[in-house]
């Protein structure tokens, strides 16, 4: 079991003082010896700072594809790679609020299966050179004559001789794209998708990305059954994936009362046995512990997660 800490930006008061903070609590995180720390949001560029102060500790980034061009995502997260020397995990959120995508204008139907295009996109045109896409809300490039080959929207380049060089082809039809630069892990970071029903699940599973368990803990042992299943049945292996469970953690000394009830707050032999519980319904490997916003400083966020690895950590990774 690997433990890592989920910061859900929020800038209250003086924007510069608050971004400065997060980055040395980042730090510490490291220094204390968590297994990664993740940034939810489309939050590319607090992402490279964070890459910028680490060294160590795997970066996870939790975007939404669907409302940004699929390109441009997969361009920054290839950047991102490279700027943290191969650290980056790549979290993706199918979910998005009416207001969100009436932003982008795009209707709520078409949530699903922009996202689902969006990653066919992003995942191969970081393991694939030339290639042009005709898919149903993306033609990549605009102006290619490139159709689609027995309804599969991605097409390679011929790689048949002679092969000319991009900056030789003034002048010559525009068919292909390359994304430049590609990701430093081959075939790209890892993958993982954040699941809120069954049904994205089973599809996480069936495309071989790993899964991130963002909604109540009473669900994550449905979701995580429906997600196991799938991957049998798609032929693929456990030790492929990994599946992470976020949850609002505050670990207290056994002398401190905490007014909390749920089974991840109390003193560490309480979180320890809930943390076990949910590793034994869900087969999760990894915990992303939320910042619990009941902590009134990030001294008490430090202090419980002091604690999380040194009481609970040793009993847990092994």
């Amino acid at each position: 079991m690997k433990l890592g800490v989920i910061i859900e930006p929020n800038s209250n008061g003086f924007v510069a003082d608050y971004y400065d903070g997060m980055l040395e609590f980042i730090t510490e995180v490291e220094n204390i010896g968590f297994a990664s720390v993740w940034i939810a949001g489309h939050e590319f560029s607090l992402t490279a700072a964070v890459a910028e102060v680490t060294e160590n500790i795997r970066i996870g980034l939790l975007t939404k594809p669907a409302l940004i061009h699929p390109l441009k995502t997969a361009e920054d997260a290839a950047v991102l790679d490279l700027m943290c020397n191969g650290r980056l995990l790549f979290g993706v959120d199918s979910t998005a609020s009416s207001e969100e995508l009436a932003a982008n204008a795009i209707a709520d139907e078409q949530a699903w299966p922009r996202f689902t295009e969006a990653m066919d996109i992003i995942t191969k045109s970081w393991s694939h050179d030339g290639f042009a896409y005709q898919g149903e809300y993306h033609r990549i490039p605009l102006r290619t004559s490139v159709t689609s080959i027995k309804g599969q929207p991605f097409t390679t380049e011929p790689s048949k001789p002679p092969f000319i060089l991009p900056w030789r082809r003034a002048g010559m039809p525009y068919d292909y794209l390359t994304l430049q630069p590609k990701p430093l892990q081959i075939p790209h970071p890892p993958v993982f998708v954040s699941a809120h029903n069954e049904d994205i699940s089973r599809w996480a599973a069936s495309m071989g990305f790993s899964l991130i368990l963002n909604s109540r803990l009473e669900d994550a042992a449905s979701l995580s059954s429906a997600y196991w299943e799938e991957l049998t049945r798609s032929g693929r292996r456990r030790e492929e994936v990994t599946v992470a469970i976020v949850a609002d953690v505050h670990v207290v000394d056994d002398k401190t009362i905490s007014s909390a009830n749920h089974a991840l707050s109390g003193p560490p032999d309480q979180v320890l046995g809930g943390i076990k519980t949910l590793v034994r319904d869900t087969g999760a490997f990894h915990l992303l512990c939320r910042i619990n916003a009941e902590m009134p400083t990030q001294e008490a966020t430090l202090d419980s997660l002091h604690l999380l690895a040194s009481e609970i950590r040793p009993n847990l990774e092994m």
